[in-house]
């Protein structure tokens, strides 16, 4: 008896790889800052991965960030255990991210590497205006003649004088919105160095923390403010306002106002976790001397207020536990 026999063979190429969420497509891998970028390897193999060895470069990545008036706390990045087939992390920087993953197979001889990258962008920023006034004697309504950062004023809003006046604006890229547009707001870090002389005991201290409050709630500045386009109302599309007047009183021979401040634009972009976006550095310092034979006794004279330099982008995060309040400052 005689006969054939036919064998029909399929093969399949089976490729491991990484696939990664967060980004906006398969095809189109860019991410916002303050968006959480997951990586999961799927291999694919009937043999087991024993191991996963991660490696994240690029991005900031940031594991939490938690902002209150009380305290902010950074919680950094931490490579995964190797037993995790995934890896993910917030973040803070533009630009390439590359994620990579060694995989390791109960097969000795069967271990790859895998690879792949997004682009993390920025939210768009704009600023049209920063100034800073001088310390001078100023007449409050409650103290009395005090020593304060004063004379400027706002486009916006010329009819009043601050301090130290800017304005900001923050608007999610149109490719990202959905449901949720993202939101931005403002607080200030302080290192106050201030004293005042009662003629019994020469106050000094320094102290570094949070301005006040987080987020900063002022005249011109309440919370969080939705990131979409300025409102077209506006004059000019003209940013958020905002600013400050240090000030300090009480001495009965001197007041000296000495403090550097960090201003920060926070940014949380849709399903995002917050970020610091931009930092702004000033400095505040003045004199105020009193001396019975001079006409007026009180001298008062700025020793330097400045603004230092432009705008700084993705900074650092900052992290307090201390609030510096308003009293005597």
């Amino acid at each position: 008896m005689s006969g054939t026999v036919s064998v029909n063979y399929t093969t399949a190429v089976i490729i491991p790889t990484i696939t990664l969420s967060g980004v906006l497509s398969a095809t189109d891998k860019r991410i916002l800052i303050s968006q959480r970028l997951k990586a999961t390897v799927v291999t694919g193999l009937d043999a087991v991965t024993t191991h996963y060895t991660w490696s994240f470069e690029g991005g900031g990545p940031y594991a939490d960030y938690r902002c209150e008036t009380a305290h902010g706390t950074k919680t950094n990045y931490a490579a995964p255990p190797n037993t995790q087939a995934y890896v993910q992390a917030y973040l803070s920087k533009p630009g390439q991210v590359t994620i990579s993953c060694t995989v390791q197979t109960t097969y000795p001889e069967l271990s790859f590497t895998l690879k792949d990258t997004a682009t993390s962008v920025n939210p768009i920023f704009t600023s049209s205006y920063k100034n800073i006034g001088k310390f001078q004697s100023v007449n409050d309504p409650q103290d009395g003649l005090i020593l304060q950062l004063y004379g400027v004023s706002h486009p916006f809003a010329p009819q009043l004088i601050f301090g130290i006046t800017t304005d900001q604006w923050v608007e999610t890229p149109s490719a990202f919105l959905g449901g949720d547009t993202g939101r931005f707001t403002v607080a200030q870090m302080v290192t106050n160095r201030s004293s005042i002389d009662d003629e019994r005991v020469y106050l000094v201290g320094q102290e570094t923390g949070i301005d006040n409050s987080f987020p900063y709630v002022g005249q011109y500045f309440q919370e969080w403010i939705p990131a979409t386009p300025a409102p077209s109302t506006m004059p000019n599309k003209i940013k958020r306002v905002w600013a400050d007047g240090p000030a300090i009183w009480g001495g009965h021979t001197k007041n000296v106002y000495d403090a550097d401040f960090q201003f920060y634009v926070f940014y949380i972009g849709p399903d995002g976790k917050i970020c610091p976006f931009q930092q702004l550095n000033w400095l505040g310092k003045g004199t105020a001397t009193y001396n019975s034979t001079n006409s007026p006794q009180w001298t008062y004279v700025d020793n330097g207020s400045k603004i230092d330099g432009t705008w700084i982008q993705n900074p650092d995060f900052p992290e307090w536990i201390r609030v510096i309040t308003n009293r005597r400052r």
